[in-house]
């Protein structure tokens, strides 16, 4: 076997060299290790000796938690009118856009009144009768027995109306017993079952009123058939509430559209506003034909005073149907600017339904709440500072908390020229400038906790002396109360201690920072 032949010359050569080369590679090593532990050492004891940063204030602003308390307030009109519909049914007009200037009555919109027009109507015919009547007693009872025949009428007809077109189209076989409700997807299943059960009983109440049409005239028991009518319509009108209750709770589904839905809700709130006018028909009815029937039987002994109270009391009905009539009509109450409007022609709205804001821009104030600990260190005409450099004054502080918020409310007034920088509705964050500190009982003084540093020979406080150490200060302390603690001695109000000394010795080297 035959070995290959090793130039040695050129292999020592080879080895010497890669031995200068490793051998430098381990002396960068050390030496960089080196650099790098000696920069690390002067950066953690850069650290180590950086001064720490405290905040020195006043004893008296310690006590009182700062000079100011900071909240956030709402800018809202001195003068403003939150308006809501008074009635249920349809808007057909609409007057006003967002933003126009209005009076004070000024007619905002109005809901679709054919029944309290009809009322009006009607009551104004009993009240030109019951002034007919005053100079001629003989014919009193004849009208009156006349007008309580058309009132009967009138209501047996809003009572059908009711049922037939109001709620029995909603209702599969509504004059069978096997009827059913067709909202079938509904949240209130009670409401479902309780107009399902009630339909029925208004055939026999409808088939009496059909044949009492006919048959009904001035010398039939009149009384006694306004007492029938008028626990029918009730009857009737309970019924359409409970219905109401049921479409108000309707999910719209395939068969029955969220458009159909409103439509049969506006139907029904249309046939209760004619049932209500006929109770009240039928009540004015009444009182004036038993008015007229006094009158007739007192006629010559005092029947000129019994035919004025049917006069006044006729009256009292026609104004009853105009007040009915104009809670249709919705009026701005006061003059300003409408700064919130939701009514669109054809909308549906319900009693108590805010619609509209009517504000006076022009005389702003910043409404804001502060607990009841805060209220204590308030007082009306205390300087308040407005986000933006504004200034303010705090005009009033209520007595109690609000019994929704748990909090105390504080009213800010603001001079024209500050209002018209501010914006009806915006939030914005105000400095309420605080009531000057009251010392503890006794004339002690009261700092937090934090700023006492507590040892087993001595209590102390520290302020910032020269070189920016700290000095220590004993004091001796009295009670403690929450996160404060009572100084007793050693201390004085205008004194600018270390507010948190935990982690701090006498002699530390420190640096003043800004308190918050």
């Amino acid at each position: 076997m035959k070995f290959p032949t090793v130039n040695w010359a050129q292999a020592w050569a080879t080895i010497y060299g890669r031995k200068y080369l490793i051998a430098g590679v381990i002396v960068l090593l050390i030496v960089g290790g080196a650099v790098w532990r000696m920069v690390s050492s002067d950066s953690v004891a850069a650290t180590e000796h950086a001064p720490r940063e405290v905040v020195v204030a006043r004893v008296l602003d310690l006590m009182n938690g700062g000079t100011s308390l900071s909240v956030v307030g709402d800018v809202q009109s001195k003068n403003e009118a939150k308006i809501s519909t008074e009635a249920s049914g349809r808007i057909t007009r609409v007057n006003v856009s967002l933003g126009d200037t209005v009076g004070t009555g000024t007619f905002l919109a109005e809901i679709e009144n054919s029944s309290q027009r009809a009322a009006v109507l009607q009551a104004e015919g009993a009240y030109d009768a019951a002034k007919a009547a005053v100079p001629n007693l003989e014919s009193s009872l004849e009208s009156a027995k006349g007008a309580a025949v058309s009132t009967l009428l009138s209501a047996y007809a809003n009572l059908e109306s009711a049922i037939r077109d109001a709620a029995d189209p909603l209702f599969t076989n509504p004059n069978s017993s096997a009827l059913s409700f067709n909202i079938i997807v509904t949240t209130d299943s009670q409401a479902k079952l309780s107009v399902e059960n009630t339909r029925g009983s208004f055939n026999t109440i409808l088939n009496r009123h059909k044949m009492r049409s006919t048959s009904l005239s001035p010398k039939s028991d009149l009384a006694a058939e306004f007492d029938a009518a008028e626990a029918d319509v009730r009857a009737a009108r309970n019924f359409i509430d409970t219905l109401l209750k049921a479409l108000n709770s309707g999910v719209p589904s395939t068969e029955v559209t969220e458009d159909e839905l409103a439509a049969y809700k506006s139907e029904a709130a249309s046939a209760r506003t004619a049932l209500t006018t006929s109770l009240s028909a039928i009540t004015s009815a009444r009182s004036a034909l038993e008015v007229a029937t006094n009158n007739a039987e007192s006629n010559g002994n005092g029947g000129v005073s019994l035919a004025q109270a049917s006069l006044k009391q006729a009256e009292g009905a026609y104004n009853a149907a105009l007040a009915n009539l104009e809670k249709t009509r919705i009026r701005a109450p006061i003059s300003g600017t409408v700064t919130h409007f939701s009514l669109k022609l054809g909308d549906n709205v319900s009693p108590g339904q805010q619609v509209a804001i009517v504000s006076n821009t022009g005389t702003l104030e910043i409404i804001a709440s502060v607990t009841e600990e805060d209220r204590s260190q308030l007082a009306v005409g205390a300087k308040v500072t407005i986000e933006g450099g504004y200034i303010g004054t705090v005009t009033r502080i209520a007595p109690a908390l609000d019994p929704v918020t748990r909090m105390i409310e504080v009213r800010v007034g603001l001079t024209a020229d500050v209002a018209k920088n501010l914006t009806n509705g915006e939030s914005v964050r105000l400095n309420i400038e605080k009531k000057s500190a009251n010392t503890a009982a006794g004339g002690s003084l009261r700092i937090p906790l934090a700023a006492l540093k507590m040892g087993t020979e001595r209590n102390v406080v520290f302020t910032v002396g020269e070189g920016f150490k700290l000095v220590a200060h004993e004091v001796k302390v009295g009670a403690l109360s929450g996160d404060y603690i009572t100084i007793t001695e050693g201390l004085f109000p205008e004194t600018e201690i270390v507010a948190d000394a935990r982690g701090l010795k006498e002699g530390d080297v420190v640096q003043k920072g800004s308190r918050d």
